[in-house]
C-alpha cells in the first residue's frame, strides 16, 4: 500500500550538536592593536594565553581551562586553581578529587595530592 507522506531519506552524515552559549569561541578579539581569531590562536600554539577566549578551538577546554591558561577566578581552572592569573595544579598534601587538580598527577585515597608515581622496577 502506498503513503501518503513521503519517508526520510537516510543519512551518513553525522549529527553534530551546536556548541553550548558558554562554550563558544570569540569571533575575533583585539590583542597588541590588531585583529585576531581563533585560528591565529591554534596557529601559533597560542592556547595557553587565550584559551578562555578559544575553548573549542583549544583541545575543547569547555568545562575547564587546563594548568597554565589565563584565567579569571579558581572556578575557570580544572584544578580548581587560578593563581596571579593563570590556573595552576596543587601540590603536595593538599586537598584534591582527581589526579588531575595533582602537579604530580596522583590523588590519594585520604584525598590529598602525593608524590609523582615512581615506575617499578
Amino acid at each position: 500500500n502506498p503513503t501518503d507522506k513521503p519517508t526520510p531519506i537516510p543519512t551518513n552524515s553525522p549529527i553534530i550538536s551546536p556548541p553550548t552559549a558558554s562554550c563558544t569561541d570569540v569571533e575575533s578579539f583585539i590583542h597588541r592593536g590588531v585583529e585576531r581569531d581563533c585560528d591565529w590562536v591554534v596557529a601559533g600554539g597560542r592556547c595557553r594565553g587565550f584559551a578562555h577566549l578559544c575553548p573549542l578551538s583549544c583541545d575543547d577546554e569547555c568545562d575547564c581551562l587546563s594548568n597554565q591558561r589565563v584565567c579569571a577566578s579558581d572556578d575557570d581552572c580544572c584544578s580548581g586553581v587560578c593563581a596571579g592569573g593563570a590556573c595552576a595544579c596543587r601540590g603536595k598534601r593538599q586537598s584534591c578529587e582527581s589526579g588531575d587538580q595533582c602537579c604530580s598527577g596522583v590523588c590519594n585515597a585520604d584525598n590529598r595530592c602525593g608524590d609523582k608515581r615512581k615506575p617499578f622496577h
